[in-house]
């Protein structure tokens, strides 16, 4: 077989396993449980696998509703190490992983990936750490960039990955960003990118 046709063949497996790999740091697992992130790695595969099923979600609802669904699977499959108050991660940090696995998803070329990847590319997260929350917040009493915006959501605190238990909290942040990009041409995920211009 000519290696290019196989190729094409076989972007979905591609894909899947090229993200698999390139996803998340070393840090990333750090709350786990010693062991885990093979686990991790292969339960992102068999859900999501190259987002083609994704990417296909009718509306941002239908993604945040098949989102959640993984987010919950995960939670449920996985332990966190001896270290952390709770043995399940919570609403936050798994999301966190899952939307690492989308992101890189979304770093692969079109001609890798066997669907458009504008939809996914609309509807994708941004994956919540505490770089992100802190630039959103702010930090040494300097509002940051979405302080006004979390506060009118009704976060009155700046928030921290561990302390996003559940759902609630995770979606305002998310409905922020949303809100903020929506007219600019520019998808929400986008701003996971923006440590490219902090100051040297």
């Amino acid at each position: 077989m000519n290696p290019y046709d196989e190729l094409r063949s076989k972007r979905a497996e591609i894909s899947a396993e090229w993200a698999s790999r390139t996803f998340a740091a070393g840090s990333t697992f750090r709350i786990f449980a010693k062991g885990e992130s093979p686990k991790i790695k292969r339960f992102l595969i068999r859900q999501i696998r190259d987002g083609r099923k994704l990417a296909r979600c009718g509306d941002a609802s239908a993604y945040v509703n098949a989102l959640r669904s993984i987010i919950h699977k995960l939670r449920h499959r996985t332990k966190t190490n001896r270290k952390m108050k709770h043995r399940r991660p919570n609403f936050g940090q798994a999301a966190k992983v899952v939307n690492l696995y989308v992101k890189a998803l979304l770093q692969l070329p079109d001609y890798l990936l066997p669907y458009n990847k504008r939809k996914l590319e609309e509807y994708a997260h941004v994956a919540l750490d505490s770089q992100i929350l802190g630039r959103m917040w702010g930090r040494k009493g300097k509002p940051g960039h979405f302080q006004k915006e979390l506060i009118n959501a009704g976060i009155k605190k700046r928030p921290v990955l561990s302390n996003l238990k559940d759902e609630h909290e995770y979606s305002k942040i998310q409905k922020v960003l949303a809100d903020s990009c929506s007219t600019r041409a520019i998808p929400r995920i986008a701003y996971d990118y923006y440590w490219a211009l902090r100051e040297k």
